[in-house]
């Protein structure tokens, strides 16, 4: 292949990255941020994951309101599925809060194990219906946390579900920054002694 039919193949690659793949490309940026969040929790040592988890960049995060309904299994195992309350407002909590929240689990005796963040959906910034106003983007992202907690009584719970983050507005081509993040559904399982799950 010579020099002139790769630089038209990298021109039509710049037009269909501007054109026909315009969204992906974008939601692409949104999503190295959750990447590279799961990347510093997953390389830091086990017992600084929960400060990786705190310092997650975003102004507020809710866990909730929601419902749970639990059910019990055979070896001690049990599970409890949240819900999103429907009509309710969510319940805020200030990045300060959130750090405290994360501590009191740590203080518990429990480690992150290991996580999984997925970007399942991406819905871009668009206008709003005035003019002088603009939607902010927004992410769906699944989330899967394994923790454990050793000693006398150990127990493995695994944390799986999905939460919603709205974005910052960016301004002239600024890096992604969260907005906030607000858990829509998660089921939590969970094992107190015995062979982890």
């Amino acid at each position: 292949m010579g020099s002139a039919t790769t630089l038209k193949l990298a021109e039509l690659r710049e037009e269909l990255d501007r054109t026909t793949w315009a969204n992906e490309v974008i939601a692409q940026e949104y999503e190295a941020v959750i990447v590279s969040f799961w990347d510093r929790l997953r390389l830091a040592p086990m017992e600084d994951r929960f400060k990786v988890a705190a310092s997650l960049p975003m102004e507020r995060v809710s866990l909730g309101p929601l419902s749970g309904s639990g059910r019990n299994f055979d070896l001690g195992i049990q599970a409890i599925r949240f819900t999103r309350r429907q009509n309710e407002d969510p319940v805020f909590l200030a990045p300060e809060n959130w750090k405290r929240w994360l501590e009191g689990i740590q203080r518990k005796g429990f480690q992150i194990a290991q996580s999984e963040w997925h970007h399942g959906e991406f819905v871009p910034e668009s206008p709003s219906e005035r003019p002088d106003q603009v939607v902010a983007a927004r992410s769906l992202v699944s989330f899967e946390i394994h923790l454990l907690r050793p000693g006398e009584t150990p127990e493995a719970t695994i944390v799986k579900g999905e939460v919603e983050i709205v974005w910052k507005l960016r301004r002239n081509g600024d890096k992604p920054e969260m907005g906030s993040l607000r858990v829509l559904h998660a089921t939590v399982v969970k094992r107190e002694g015995g062979a982890p799950l």
